[in-house]
Parts: structure tokens; sequence; C-alpha cells
């Protein structure tokens, strides 16, 4: 057993070790993602618009609370390092890697999980697709829990100021993941419980009230400022539940309608018109109880998979031919085992297991997060789906539970062996040449979407100058956001009904479109004869295009808004 009191120097000792290891950690995590601009695309759909909504938020104000306001607040802080959109991007993505990769390393560390093994889990998390999941929400609600949990791990920390620390964290990580506000409900009723529990036993109650008090001030701060986020003003829920039950739906009934735009008409034909998940349920109780059965089916094997997979590797459960990455994370998940095993026997050969588990440091604030946040996110996992973003948080704090578990029983202390610290160092010295294994591989083919950007980007250059907005017609969602210049996103559900084609793009100042699977096959668009003869004929329309090689994408482009009478001219040409 170590000593559980080091000598002041051994405890400054200690802390330069972990101040570089930390050091060494970061370094892994820059280099692994060394490549990130020729190994990652770049992200649309949601990911899009939390950057459009952080841009416009000094025009705009902040987005409704469950529509994830501090994400959008990080991409606007990170807007002032760097104004360009794409760099913004690669910025925060880099960002929301690196800190939860050293808050994991952190809180191991202060519940006194030994240095390799705080090492080896953050290494894990980092090796595996849990922090490269979109939209990214997740990985920043993390961030905000570890630093929440770093706190209340403190030493002489009381539980009822864990509490409130934990409380506190999950409310403001609720403003990037709103399901973690149930988290925050469930902190704070404990909080008060306790606090009435000891104010009845007697003691100061100055403390307390004042613990109470500041809790409650800096709660309702919060609240006021960012809103409620379990208020749904804006149907969010019902949303991202339509969009959810509609791709398992499609998939079990094999439809032939695409989810996430056709969504309405998946819901409309299980549960008709419904405008909450309630009424669905209602509505037709089989079709939701199918949707709960299946996402219940694959929760546990989707979170096995989420931390077993790589950034550029699937699954190690999954037969695949054996290149580096994959061995590199084997690897990890063997030491990882090794030492679990080595703290498991160091446990048992000493009386008194359950007795150092239960009073062992940090092992009730790490019980009380992953309980915390483990409710909200199996709900969401089996509500909605168990996409890999809901899973990313309990895919983290279990594991760093369960170390933190098997550290208490085998009775560490703030002192580990002689010689544990050289070996954590050597670890860490040792993976940094190898630290681009961890991250992802550059593909033998650039990025589409970074392609597309580009493209969009030089030949935005040429067009003349006009008045009014830079219509970019398409049907992914993002591509305005990278653009800039003005440019804003004209998609084929903001066709009015009856409107012409020609009308469409005229009164959306469509200049821009992106001819894609995804727009050529747009509900909306792929039946109309007008479109179809856009796309065999643009020049009628008052477009050029241009091929973008390797991409299977081609740009069409209008020189001057109006098109000079194009629409008259193409209608004339049909009529002949």
């Amino acid at each position: 057993m170590t000593s559980s009191s080091p000598t002041p120097r051994a405890r400054q000792l200690g802390l330069l070790l972990d101040a570089a290891l930390l050091l060494a950690l970061a370094l892994v995590c820059l280099r692994a993602l060394g490549s990130l601009e020729a190994a990652r695309d770049l992200t649309l759909w949601d990911e899009a618009d939390y950057l459009r909504r952080g841009l416009a938020l000094p025009q705009r104000g902040l987005p409704a609370p469950e529509w994830g306001p501090l994400h959008s607040l990080l991409y606007l802080a990170l807007a002032q390092l760097t104004p360009d959109p794409v760099a913004l991007h690669d910025l925060a993505y880099r960002l929301l890697v690196t800190l939860p990769t050293l808050g994991l390393f952190l809180c191991a560390r202060r519940a006194r999980i030994p240095r390799a093994l705080a090492l080896l889990g953050a290494l894990l998390f980092l090796a595996s697709g849990a922090p490269h999941v979109a939209p990214r929400p997740s990985l920043l609600a993390l961030a905000v829990v570890l630093g929440g949990l770093w706190v209340a791990l403190a030493p002489g920390r009381s539980l009822e100021g864990a509490c409130a620390a934990l409380g506190l964290s999950l409310l403001l990580a609720c403003y990037a993941r709103p399901e973690l506000f149930l988290s925050f409900v469930l902190l704070s009723l404990l909080l008060l419980a306790r606090l009435l529990v000891r104010a009845r036993r007697g003691e100061a109650r100055g403390p307390l009230v004042r613990l109470g008090l500041s809790y409650g001030a800096l709660a309702l701060a919060l609240l006021a400022v960012l809103g409620n986020p379990a208020a749904d003003r804006t149907g969010r829920r019902l949303y991202a539940f339509c969009q959810h039950y509609a791709l398992g739906e499609v998939q079990r009934s094999h439809l032939d309608l695409e989810p996430w735009g056709q969504c309405d008409a998946v819901m409309q034909r299980s549960f008709g018109e419904v405008h909450s998940v309630r009424e669905a349920a209602r509505a037709n109780p089989h079709a939701f109880w199918v949707h709960l059965r299946d996402n219940l089916q694959a929760y546990p094997g989707a979170s096995l998979e989420l931390m077993l997979r790589g950034a550029s590797h699937a699954s190690l459960l999954v037969p695949a031919p054996p290149s580096p990455a994959r061995r590199a994370h084997a690897l990890l998940l063997a030491g990882m085992a090794l030492g679990l095993l080595a703290l498991g026997v160091q446990a048992l050969r000493r009386p008194g297991v359950l007795e150092r588990m239960s009073g062992g440091h940090g092992v009730v604030p790490l019980a009380l997060v992953l309980a915390a946040v483990l409710l909200p996110s199996a709900l969401s996992s089996v509500l909605l789906h168990p996409r890999e973003h809901y899973l990313v948080l309990q895919g983290v704090l279990l594991p760093l539970c369960v170390l933190g578990l098997a550290a208490a029983a085998a009775g560490m202390g703030r002192e580990e062996p002689r010689g544990a610290g050289a070996l954590a160092g050597a670890l860490a010295v040792a993976l940094i040449p190898a630290a681009p294994l961890l991250g992802p591989l550059v593909p033998s083919s650039q990025p589409v979407q970074r392609q597309v950007v580009a493209a969009l980007r030089e030949t935005a250059e040429g067009l003349s100058p006009q008045a009014g907005p830079l219509g970019v017609l398409e049907a992914q969602g993002g591509y305005d956001v990278y653009l800039g210049r003005g440019a804003v996103r004209v998609s084929p559900t903001q066709r009015l009904p009856g409107e012409s084609f020609e009308a469409f793009l005229e009164r959306r100042h469509v200049r821009l479109a992106v001819l894609e699977p995804q727009l050529v096959h747009a509900p909306q668009l792929a039946q109309d004869p007008d479109f179809r003869a856009f796309l065999a004929e643009p020049e009628d329309f008052g477009f050029h295009t241009r091929a973008l090689p390797g991409t299977g994408r081609v740009l069409a482009v209008r020189e001057a808004a109006g098109g000079g009478g194009a629409a008259e001219r193409a209608a004339l040409k049909r009529a002949q």
C-alpha cells in the first residue's frame, strides 16, 4: 500500500510530473490531429448550423436554449481568433478533441488513478471514435462536465460541495446537450436533501445556507441569461424524434423516402398529425413500441462500438486487416486491461476491499456524475436513436468510474509506488512519435466537401457584384456557411407550392447551385420537368456548369441575377 500522506517535496514532484504528462498528452493530441485538413471533411448539417448561428449571434442574439447556444457561443469566441469559417471549423474540431482528452487525464489523477492508467485512459479516448462524433456539442458538454468533476474531486471537498460543482457544470453543459437538464435537476434535488439532513442534525447552518444560496443564485443567473432548455418552445424535441423515428422506420419498412428530409411524411404515415412525442405514442402505441424496442436492442452494441472503433478504422471486434492504427488501439486496450488486472491483484491481496471502495477518494463524485449522466443518455438513445453523439458522455464516464473504483479498492493514495511515475513518463514520450496513428488518417482522395467549398469560393470571387444575398441552392446544408461572402443557403424545401422552378431561382437570388445526388433526388424537385430541364440544359436558365473531378459534383453558376430573360427563353424553347 502506498502512503496516503506524501511529504511536501514528494507532493511537489508529483505535481510537476503530472504537469509534464499533461504537456506530453497535449503534444500527442496536436500530432494526432496534425493532418486534420487532409484527413477530415468539413461537417455539414447540424454542425454547420451551430457555426452559422454563432457567426450571426451579434446580429440575431442567442439561439433558443434547446438549440445548443453554448456551442454557438464557442464558435463566436473562436471567431475572434480566425474569421475564416473553414479554419474556424478545424480549430473547433481540434479544441473539442483536445480539451476532453486533457480533462479526462486531470480527473483521473484527482481520483488517484495511477498515472500510467490515467494516461492510457486519455489515450484510449483519443484513439477511439468518440472524439470524432458529429455534431460536436456532446464533446463540449463532456469538457464542461469533466471540468465540474475536477472541481468536485478536489481534496477535502464535502459531498454537498461536490454536488454543487457537478450540478452547475451539468446546467452549463445542458446548453450544449439539452437532455442534461434532467441530470442537473437530479443533482439539485440530492444537494437540497443533503443540506436539509445536515441542518436537521443541528450542524452549523451558516455554511449550509451560503452554499445553497450561492448554488441557487448561480443556477438562476444561468437560466435567466441562456433560458430554460427544458421548455422546448421551438418544438425541437418533436423534430428530433421525427428525424430519428424516420431513420429507423425507413430501414424497417424499406420505404423509398429520405429520412432526414422527408421525416414528416414518415411520421404522417405512422402516427397521423401529431404535435408532440406523447401524442405520437398515443396515436400508434405499436409503432412507438417497435421504435423503442429496436433502439434498446441496438443501444449496448452502439455504446461498445463507439469506444472500440477508431477515427479511421472499424471496431476492433470486426474482422479487418491489422493496420498500424488498429494495432495501436489494441495495444492501448491491452495495456489498460493489464493495469486493471494489476490493481485487482493488489486489492485482493489485502482485506477490506469493500470498505476501501466505499470510502475511497473520488468514488462518490464519480458515481454521482455517472448516474446523473447515464439516465438522460440512455433515455435519449432509446427514445430517439443510439447515435454516437448521444453515447459520448457515458462512454467516457463509465470507464473513468471503473478505474476510480479499482484504484480505491487497491488502496491507491496520493503517492505512487517507486518507478510508477517513470513508467508513465516513458509511455508518454514513446507515444509522441506514434501519435498520428491515434488520429484520423489521410484518405487516398481529398475530402469532397472541402473541394466543393474551395470551388465555390473560387467561383464566387469571379462573380460580378450585385445587390442582395448570394443564393446557394443545395440540399446538404452548410456550404453557405463556409463560403461566407454574404452567401445564403437555398433549400429545395423553401420552394412555394405551385411556384415554378424559374420563379424559385429568381425569388431566392440563386447564383450558385451544387448539383449533387442529394439535390437531384430531392423530393421537392425530382419529378419537376422544369428542374429536369435545368439539369439537362442549365444554359437555358442563364447558368453555366463547372465539373469538380473526383467528387461526383457539378457547380451551376449564374453570372448575373435575373438571367437576362433566361426563364422566358427556357419556357419558349420547351414549348417549341
